[in-house]
């Protein structure tokens, strides 16, 4: 009985130790489960607004101080050759000194009409604004702008005949208060006369005289400066609404 006992307890200490040498293994099958450490995260770039970006782009030109707010539209006045003239047609009128000098590079001064022309607009601009029809007008002038007495005397024919510088624009007659057709048009005609040298004479009509009215521009290099328009202020026929007569 001793014995067997011995034999038992020999059998499970062999036993004991074969199973704590053996490796514990994982089944194949098995998914090893593991904690990843949380990372940092960085931050996504911050977007803008496209119409936001085109914005700053936008705002980030400066803009050009000498650049005029509102340039004149030189393609708004035309001029063609007419019988015995140059027909200027104004889709637009000057209304600055700025913009006679901007006409005066397609409508240049190696050619009298044009100055011719471009007074009349400084005279329609005068009506409503002295300084800036004295001004154009200074402009055509050149070397010799207008002295006191041609303002004061300019200011006097004004003063009660503010639809005189209308009066000489295509369709303008006393009937209907000298209110030129649309568009604005002007012929400035050649003046038969000759004139005496380094001057030039050209023509301006109205309905409301009888004969053409002269305007005599004086040459310097080859071109020409507004010299002598006194006889476009002249007194002409009254409109209708102020001839008792009518």
């Amino acid at each position: 009985m001793k014995k067997m006992i011995s034999i038992l307890l020999t059998v499970c200490l062999l036993l004991t130790g074969c199973t704590a040498g053996v490796p514990t293994q994982t089944p194949e099958n098995s998914t090893a489960v593991t904690q990843s450490t949380p990372q940092e995260s960085t931050p996504a770039p911050e977007q803008t607004n496209g119409a936001e970006s085109a914005a700053t782009d936008s705002a980030e030109v400066p803009a050009d101080p000498t650049a005029p707010a509102d340039a004149f539209d030189t393609s708004a006045v035309t001029a063609v050759a007419v019988t015995d003239g140059i027909q200027y047609t104004f889709a637009a009128l000057p209304q600055t000194a700025a913009d006679i000098t901007a006409l005066l590079e397609v409508l240049p001064r190696t050619d009298a009409h044009n100055v011719a022309a471009l007074f009349h607009t400084a005279l329609v601009r005068y009506i409503n604004s002295p300084a800036d029809g004295t001004a154009m007008i200074d402009v055509l002038r050149g070397p010799q702008p207008m002295s006191d007495t041609d303002k004061d005397f300019m200011k006097e024919r004004f003063s009660d005949k503010k639809y005189l510088p209308r009066a000489y624009f295509e369709g303008a007659e006393p009937g209907n208060e000298y209110q030129p057709a649309e568009p604005w048009t002007l012929i400035i005609y050649d003046d038969p006369v000759a004139p005496p040298e380094g001057y030039h004479y050209v023509n301006v009509t109205t309905a409301g005289a009888d004969s053409p009215r002269r305007i005599v521009t004086r040459l310097k290099d080859g071109e020409h400066y507004l010299w002598e328009y006194n006889g476009t202020l002249l007194s002409i026929r009254l409109p209708a609404s102020e001839d008792p007569w009518a």
